[in-house]
């Protein structure tokens, strides 16, 4: 028995696509390479049994197997939006095959794909070629896990994306959400200023803060820490993006921060992490959970179906599914990618001395005497 996916009608709006209306699925039984209609499937029922020879290929009609396929065409599964997506990426579904129709393979291509598309105006900056990749991988729309190495500027490229959300007026009554470690609270601010010098953004963060800026703003960046005591809050708030940085604060999904993370709602949400991946799979499943919530199932069960068989098994089959479900909605590059390494600049070393005044070169020397004297 094989699925057969074709289009429907796809709904994408400001670049947000409906899962929901992205595909439709047919079962439909197939006998070796031919597939056949239900009505001529039981007409073949009716005679013959065992083993038969059908267009120059023999066929065994094992009665259990036919009442099982009789009954799920009776009753046959409904699998949801991210089952759908799932098994049209990987072509298969509950050991079944998947057979996508050329209209269904062409509409996953086209979505998937990462084309050009014009930089925004006010971008007070030149994007590397591989940036510029990056940026055009974030316009699909589907939540995202941006991975690229530190160094490698994920930080404006994802500043790119909201300035042209912005140019396109996506922020007239939605905002956007920025959660960061405190320690990158002022580097963003900054990037900001420094990179979309066109932005309002409103830092919410310290004693005395308040949200009343954020009427006249477009973006509001927080910590985690607030995030965690404010959560409330910044819930009863629409956005129409949410960004978090520094993705592996949230990879143990059973933390209170965790769970703040991810009761905020927004239709675009993007996860930046060069290590989204620390110790193991369940890590990467709570950073999904939040990128494309449900996507992936429960924790439960993708441990069962995916990390325990890949972790603990080696089990090469579930790691190729793995890559095929997930590959589209995750970007790393390393520096040692070579179509990375050629558009960084060259590597620029400087020496820098710096003199011991007189009492630390006198400290210095009573450490080193003392340890010299302690060596045997």
């Amino acid at each position: 028995m094989r699925l057969t996916a074709a289009e429907s009608n796809t709904q994408v709006s400001d670049g947000l696509v409906s899962l929901e209306n992205l595909l439709r699925f047919q079962w439909q039984i197939a006998l070796g390479e031919k597939q056949m209609k239900q009505k001529e499937f039981l007409d073949l029922l009716k005679k013959y049994s065992g083993i038969v020879k059908l267009q120059d290929q023999y066929v065994y009609f094992d009665e259990k197997e036919i009442q099982n396929l009789l009954d799920k065409l009776q009753n046959p599964p409904e699998p949801d939006s991210h089952q759908l997506l799932q098994a049209a990426l990987s072509e298969e579904y509950d050991g079944s095959s998947v057979k996508l129709t050329k209209q269904a393979r062409q509409l996953i291509e086209s979505l998937l794909a990462a084309g050009p598309v014009a930089l925004p105006e006010g971008l007070q900056a030149t994007l590397r070629p591989y940036q510029e990749r990056g940026f055009s991988w974030a316009q699909i729309g589907f939540g995202s896990l941006l991975a690229d190495d530190m160094g490698l500027g994920k930080t404006l490229q994802i500043i790119t994306l909201l300035l042209k959300m912005k140019q396109e007026r996506a922020f007239s009554q939605e905002k956007g959400l920025i959660i960061v470690p405190t320690t990158l609270l002022t580097n963003w601010f900054l990037e900001l200023q420094k990179f979309a010098p066109d932005w309002q953004a409103h830092v919410y963060h310290g004693p005395g803060r308040s949200l009343l800026p954020l009427q006249e703003a477009d973006l509001l960046i927080t910590t985690y820490g607030v995030l965690r005591s404010e959560g409330a809050t910044l819930q009863k708030h629409s956005w129409r993006i949410m960004v978090i940085d520094k993705a592996q604060n949230i990879k143990n999904p059973a933390t209170a921060q965790t769970k703040a993370i991810k009761k905020i709602k927004a239709p675009i949400k993007i996860a930046m992490s060069g290590t989204p991946v620390e110790n193991r799979l369940s890590e990467y499943w709570s950073i999904f959970d939040f990128t494309n919530r449900g996507y992936l199932g429960s924790l439960k069960k993708f441990k069962e179906n995916l990390a325990n068989p890949i972790e603990q098994d080696r089990d090469q089959e579930s790691l190729d599914r793995f890559r095929k479900i997930t590959e589209p909605f995750i970007l790393r590059r390393v520096k040692t990618d070579k179509s990375i390494i050629k558009d960084l600049p060259e590597k620029i070393e400087k020496n820098e001395y710096c003199a011991l005044t007189a009492d630390q070169a006198a400290l210095y020397q009573n450490v080193l005497n003392a340890t010299l004297q302690a060596i045997p």
